[in-house]
């Protein structure tokens, strides 16, 4: 059913219309042969399947379990999509490492995923934020917290006409040229914890 809404316009290539699905899959083990089953039938109608993965402390937050499942995906047909660094929700907050683990692993792995790999974002009510192996990031203490504190490709006004909303979420402000300033509650790695 899902792919009969999928069409190709060869003649007119911009008006076709191709379906991507997203799964959200955190470990290896999650890949069962009825998970595997199931988005292969996906696969098999042209359906692109993409996968998406929270970095999760003492799940996947080493480069083994990433590599495996970079590998896993890749072997299966799904397309590496989306690395979330887990957001500070209820229930959650111990599974948070810092958001430059998830940039060092992805810098570690780098030399194993060639062209395909995952695109490390973290979110705050305005949106992702796309960051890369190389990224700087800056911190600022705010009520005795660790933020990470970076200017959004999002112009202020843009953002609240598009939302329909009169002021930007708490912990984002404008800058001179207009442009969100965001603030993300960075998480903790073990050795931060210990020291």
């Amino acid at each position: 059913m899902i792919a009969c809404y999928q069409q190709i316009d060869y003649d007119e290539p911009r008006k076709s219309k191709n379906i991507s699905i997203g799964l959200s899959l955190n470990h290896v083990d999650e890949l069962t042969p009825e998970v595997v089953r199931a988005y292969q039938r996906l696969i098999r109608e042209g359906i692109t399947v993409r996968g998406q993965v929270v970095l999760l402390k003492g799940i996947n937050d080493s480069v083994s379990a990433m590599r495996e499942l970079l590998e896993t995906f890749l072997c299966t047909g799904i397309v590496p999509y989306y690395l979330f660094h887990c957001m500070p929700v209820v229930g959650a907050k111990h599974f948070r490492t810092s958001v430059q683990k998830g940039l060092d692993l992805l810098q570690e792995l780098s030399p194993y995923s060639g062209t395909t790999t995952f695109q490390y974002v973290y979110v705050t009510p305005i949106g992702k934020h796309r960051i890369a192996p190389g990224h700087q990031l800056e911190y600022v203490k705010i009520d005795g917290s660790r933020y990470i504190r970076s200017t959004t490709p999002y112009k202020a006004a843009d953002f609240l006409e598009f939302s329909d909303n009169r002021e930007l979420p708490p912990l984002h402000g404008i800058n001179e040229e207009g442009y969100i300033t965001s603030h993300y509650l960075d998480g903790h790695d073990e050795e931060e914890i210990l020291a």
